[in-house]
């Protein structure tokens, strides 16, 4: 499922850049600050956490994992996901 979120998000995210934004991988916009910077192109970052396993005793536990996986998905400048394979 996470391939096929993926896949068809750089399918809609690369038709948002003209092809010398794609060839040089970032397009230049205004940062916070009102300056101009380059940004790398859009990717999507995944974390994924299977709830099948009763390690969870609350909910915010699922929510906490999520977003360490999500942060190690978002090292890289490419749309990834990562699935927590961790044993209890």
């Amino acid at each position: 499922m996470c391939k096929t979120i993926i896949s068809n998000f750089n399918v809609i995210a690369t038709d948002l850049f003209e092809e010398q934004e794609k060839a040089n991988g970032y397009y230049v916009g205004t940062n916070r600050k009102g300056q101009e910077e380059k940004f790398p192109l859009l990717s999507i970052a995944i974390g994924v956490v299977p709830t099948e396993l009763s390690k969870f005793n609350h909910y915010g536990k699922v929510s906490e994992m999520a977003a360490e996986l999500k942060k190690l998905a978002k090292k890289s400048n490419e749309s990834r996901y990562v699935l927590d394979q961790r044993k209890k």
